[in-house]
């Protein structure tokens, strides 16, 4: 006679220590591409559901057509997954805050400074891949909050395509 069982000591097996990786530090590629303006990130994954971090830009080359010379954008996401997947991956909602530091043309094509703060929403996708590199669009808009000079900026366009990796 022979018989045989299931061995229920068999423990799932974790996935790799990069694909749960906490840590992300990335780098838009179309921005210095269009405009020479450097913008990174980081961010904490907290949850299988959210994150959250920073984004810093410079604009390397201040006589493009590019407003912003600097921005400093807090983040925070939501992530609408298959808790089967790993976390910080997929389909997101954020919402942000933004300080920017720019210049608009004014009369006779004069450059005049702004800073203005503003808050906003967005979303994107996140393809996370098993070595623990990523690439990551988003797209977000937002409104200016207490302008001070009616001709600056009453809104603005978050957009980039990034790359990057956890750890």
């Amino acid at each position: 006679l022979s018989s045989s069982a299931q061995d229920t000591s068999k423990k799932v097996v974790p996935a790799k220590k990069v694909m749960s990786g906490k840590h992300e530090l990335k780098v838009g590629i179309i921005k210095p591409l269009a405009y020479q303006a450097i913008e990174t990130t980081y961010e904490y994954i907290a949850s299988n559901k959210f994150g959250f971090g920073t984004a810093v830009l410079f604009n390397t080359d201040k006589s493009n057509t590019y407003q912003e010379d600097f921005s400093v954008t807090p983040f925070a996401r939501f992530y609408f997954q298959d808790p089967k997947m790993q976390y910080g991956n997929g389909l997101f909602l954020e919402g942000f805050g933004k300080y920017i530091s720019g210049r608009y043309k004014g009369l006779n094509d004069i450059d005049i400074a702004y800073n203005v703060t503003a808050a906003g929403l967005g979303g994107g996708y996140k393809y996370l891949f098993k070595s623990g590199l990523l690439i990551e669009p988003v797209i977000g808009f937002s409104q200016t909050i207490a302008r001070k000079d009616s001709a600056s900026p009453g809104g603005g366009l978050r957009a980039d395509l990034s790359v990057g990796y956890r750890f």
